[in-house]
């Protein structure tokens, strides 16, 4: 009975921190995870620099995910209150 929980556990616990650890190293296939160069914060150094589309990848971002829970909460929530208001019962069901 705890085997589809351990390796629900397992799969969205511990192998996301194989990516993490990938952020932080010159990945290269033939070297693996663990036998690519450590180059700390490089990437996000060069991710974020002038010349790369870091800070407008990070706008559009969060920009989509506002806009996406503004209208997943205020729309749903507007069409549960015209349907509450709804004085029939036969119109409700």
């Amino acid at each position: 009975m705890c085997v589809p929980a351990l390796i629900v556990l397992i799969m969205f616990s511990y192998i996301p921190f194989a990516g993490v650890w990938m952020a932080f190293t010159d990945f290269n296939v033939v070297d693996g995870i663990f036998g690519s160069k450590f180059v700390g914060l490089d990437n996000f150094k060069y991710f974020f620099s002038e010349n790369s589309m870091g800070w407008k990848v990070t706008y559009n971002t969060l920009y989509i995910n506002f806009f996406g829970l503004i209208l997943g909460i205020i729309i749903p929530v507007s069409i549960a209150i015209m349907i509450n208001e709804i004085r029939h019962k036969a119109t409700k069901k």
